[in-house]
Formats: structure tokens, C-alpha cells, sequence
């Protein structure tokens, strides 16, 4: 026998549901560009768009759709079972999901008026006040065709005590012709230079694209 009475509870039930709403750019996808995204995708960075407005980031959503859900940006690419780090600027399945679902319900913008606001990042670079700056000496001339091998130069960071760094930042002159630098610590003392011993210590690494 059909019990008729069930039937008015699920209506019920269906109509108080909370209908979800479709992420829009300003007040959903904006805070994870931030987050994530803005730090090389501004103008002058390493990244070949800015990401700040929904008028750069639009003409992008499909690819960057693409990017965040193959976890091919942020590039991070220490491997996730050995440990985690401070500064991962990984995407949550959360904030995949949130972009995947912006793209595919239009790309909206939404009101600005729910914006977050703008970061208010360097004018060069992610470090704002580093307590050191320091480089080559002299440039070093690039060929417009040719093979070049490995080269090491020295930079001058002299300290009279062990100091501890808590964030390092690389910064090629002309990005365009730079494919990856790395910058290991040279004990006092250490003569090596043409080749890198496998005890020197990596402190960091500028390898766009990798």
C-alpha cells in the first residue's frame, strides 16, 4: 500500500535545501590567486600573465583550469610523503575544486565589491625588506646562439657570525635568457668553483617552467 504521507516531508525537505551558489571571480577565485597564484602572475614577474583582475584572468580560465587540476601550477615539486613545508603554495582539492567549478559554470566576475584586497606586493620580487642583497660583480655576456656549459661565480655575502636565513629569492637580470640558477653555500675557506662538491649545501633554486 502507497503510504502518501512521506511524500509531503520530502517536498518539504527538497524546497528548504539550500541551493549552491556558482563561484565568481571577486569573491571566490580572487582570494586563491592571491593566495597562490599572484606572487609570479603580476606584472613585471615571471609569470607570463598577471593574474589580478577578472579582465587578466578570463581569457585564461580554461588553461588555468587546466593547470591547477594536473597540479602543474603552483609549481611545487618536493615530493608530499617526505615531509611538509611552510611554504607549499599547493592548491587544497577545496580550492581546485572552487576554480574548476568557476570555469565551467562561465567564468563569471561577481561585484567587486566582494573583492578581498589587493595585495600589496613588492615592486620586484616576493622579498620586500631583505636584510641582504647582493649579486655578480659584473654581467655575465649571453650569445644570442650558443652552447654554454655550466657556469659557478662566487657572489660577495660575507658574514662575521653563523646567521640563520628564513627566505632567499633569486633574481636573474634578463629572465629571458637565464633557464635555471642555483645558489649553494660556500663554507670560509672553500676553493672550489668550476665544480659543485656534493656536501655544498643548495639554498636555492630559480627554475621557471621546470
Amino acid at each position: 500500500m502507497l503510504n502518501l504521507l512521506r511524500y509531503p516531508l520530502v517536498l518539504l525537505l527538497a524546497a528548504i535545501a539550500p541551493l549552491r551558489a556558482e563561484p565568481v571571480f571577486y569573491k571566490d577565485v580572487l582570494p586563491i590567486l592571491q593566495q597562490h597564484c599572484q606572487s609570479c602572475h603580476r606584472q613585471g614577474e615571471i609569470g607570463p600573465m598577471p593574474l589580478l583582475t577578472w579582465e587578466q584572468a578570463r581569457p585564461w580560465a580554461k588553461a588555468i583550469r587546466q593547470s591547477v587540476s594536473l597540479r602543474k601550477m603552483p609549481p611545487w615539486f618536493a615530493d608530499p610523503h617526505f615531509g611538509q613545508f611552510a611554504n607549499d603554495p599547493s592548491l587544497t582539492p577545496g580550492e581546485i575544486a572552487t576554480i574548476q567549478n568557476w570555469v565551467d559554470s562561465g567564468a563569471r566576475a561577481g561585484l567587486k565589491t566582494d573583492a578581498p584586497s589587493p595585495v600589496n606586493w613588492p615592486e620586484a620580487g616576493v622579498l620586500a625588506n631583505p636584510t641582504l642583497v647582493t649579486g655578480m660583480t659584473q654581467p655575465f655576456p649571453i650569445p644570442a646562439k650558443a652552447t654554454i656549459p655550466y657556469q659557478a661565480f662566487v657572489l660577495p655575502a660575507t658574514f662575521d657570525t653563523d646567521t640563520w636565513a628564513t627566505a632567499v629569492e633569486i633574481r636573474p637580470s634578463d629572465r629571458s635568457v637565464v633557464h635555471h640558477a642555483v645558489l649553494y653555500v660556500r663554507e670560509p675557506g672553500a676553493t672550489w668553483l668550476d665544480k659543485v662538491p656534493v656536501t655544498a649545501d643548495i639554498l636555492a633554486v630559480y627554475t621557471p617552467g621546470a
